[in-house]
């Protein structure tokens, strides 16, 4: 039950600037929360805006990648390392790895020292 105030009390009087700034903070405190809640669901309806607009902007880009990876011969697709088979792997995640290092040169072989007995000598010259 509230308290009723009768103002033509000396009394009430006197407690009245106190609670018309405790009505004022109350409502100031309340317009300041409507305020944030506001803000964060906005914050929250355009976040899930970007996230659908990303979404399908990414989805619209790998879709034309993979078309025109489709669109290519088996020539081209050798090219950049791929075979047909792995187009539909290519947007996997555990498809991407880091390019392979191009194949190492052969290690440069040692003479084989032909045998001792296969040594012909060479004819003396006349002088």
């Amino acid at each position: 039950m509230t308290a009723r105030h009768d103002f033509a009390d000396p009394q009430s009087r006197a407690e009245m600037p106190d609670l018309v700034a405790i009505r004022a903070a109350a409502a100031r405190a309340r317009d300041a929360e409507i305020a944030r809640l506001v803000r964060r669901a906005f914050g929250a309806v355009f976040g899930g805006l970007r996230w659908l607009f990303d979404t399908v902007a990414d989805w619209q880009a790998r879709n034309a990648a993979y078309q025109r990876l489709r669109h290519m011969s088996d020539r081209e697709l050798a090219d950049i390392g791929l075979t047909r088979d792995q187009i539909a792997r290519v947007f996997d995640p555990s498809f991407a790895q880091a390019p392979a290092a191009a194949p190492a040169a052969p290690a440069p072989r040692a003479p084989v020292p032909a045998p001792a007995n296969d040594t012909v000598a060479a004819p003396a010259r006349a002088a």
